[in-house]
């Protein structure tokens, strides 16, 4: 009927015997023990001469009478549940993010979130069906985005089959062979000059939200350490700040209050929220509306286009050309290697 996959194997996964002649009778004609043994002699019958009638059920579809065969031979090898072998890719995925996605920090459970949101080409077909060139056709059809884009879907594949293997709904990890092909090249970090800091500080009080910008630069935090610091995290006598940590172990730490934006931090101590940067419903902001605030100020004062990742870059650049010391450097940042520092940031 023009169908693909014309071939279907067939397997018998079990007999029914509802139509067997009753016993339940003999109770009272036979002694309890004897009707045990006769009980026992029927099921050990029924065991050995298997006449009741068959269940079956099919296997995944196949393109040729060989593959078919093939199958039929490899599922009478290793009989497997055929009901857990119809599991869908996004019936995977609903599991792991119920046990696992839903648990993660913002910016993990995003990732997998907005990965699986560009896999609609395989979300309801079967694991059992999808190969290898069905996975890199998703990764490459985002070759024009950033490197993270690909690595965040692989992520997702990976995590996929690893659950599938685990729980026997396949045998292979396609997700092994996906290699990365984006041709966008990381944006190159360039902080800010010591011209645009100071616009910065010249435009304080024409827009409330450069004061994050300042902070940022001379905290070295990254932004979703600043969106998430709470009051008390706040030390303004002993000049610290008391980070929580949103990536790594070494991200919790304590980062010394620059002088110069005490009066900003004060400002934001007197607001009325439990944040320090609060949302218009009083909780964290997130990073969506924090990035369009920022690019907004970005094109008003005339700047070049900075992110706001690009402030730390600035923090570990300035302490660099003022000598501060690369284990304070490191440290203040928030890394466990002080290549990484010196290599990536300054």
């Amino acid at each position: 009927d023009g169908r693909e996959k014309k071939f279907v194997p067939v397997v018998t996964v079990k007999y029914d015997y509802k139509k067997l002649r009753d016993i339940t009778f003999l109770k009272e004609a036979l002694d309890p023990e004897l009707y045990a043994q006769v009980e026992k002699q029927c099921a050990e019958f029924i065991e050995k001469h298997p006449h009741g009638k068959q269940v079956q059920m099919a296997l995944p579809g196949c393109k040729t009478r060989a593959e078919a065969n093939i199958a039929l031979a490899e599922y009478n090898k290793s009989p497997y549940d055929i009901d857990r072998r119809k599991t869908t890719f996004e019936q995977i995925y609903n599991i792991l993010y119920e046990a696992k996605f839903s648990k993660m920090k913002k910016n993990s459970k995003s990732a997998y979130v907005a990965s699986f949101a560009k896999c609609d080409s395989i979300k309801r077909m079967r694991m059992t069906e999808i190969r290898k060139y069905h996975l890199q056709a998703i990764v490459d059809e985002y070759a024009i985005k950033s490197p993270s884009t690909q690595k965040n879907i692989m992520v997702l594949f990976h995590a996929i089959y690893k659950h599938a293997l685990e729980n026997d709904i396949v045998e292979k990890d396609y997700s092994q062979f996906v290699t990365a092909s984006s041709v966008q090249q990381s944006k190159k970090k360039v902080p800010f000059s010591r011209e645009e800091v100071q616009k910065l500080w010249d435009n304080l009080d024409n827009y409330d939200f450069v004061d994050s910008m300042l902070i940022m630069i001379y905290g070295g935090m990254r932004n979703e350490e600043l969106r998430n610091i709470r009051k008390e995290d706040v030390h303004l006598e002993e000049r610290y700040i008391e980070l929580r940590g949103t990536k790594t172990e070494s991200a919790e730490r304590l980062v010394p209050i620059h002088k110069k934006i005490v009066p900003l931090i004060e400002k934001r101590l007197a607001g009325p929220s439990e944040w320090l940067f609060p949302s218009n419903r009083g909780k964290p902001i997130s990073y969506n509306p924090f990035r369009n605030r920022f690019d907004k100020i970005m094109e008003e004062l005339k700047l070049y286009s900075h992110t706001p990742h690009e402030c730390r870059h600035s923090f570990a650049t300035y302490a660099k050309a003022s000598g501060l010391d690369r284990v304070f450097t490191k440290k203040i940042m928030g890394h466990k290697s002080q290549d990484l520092t010196d290599d990536t940031y300054t």
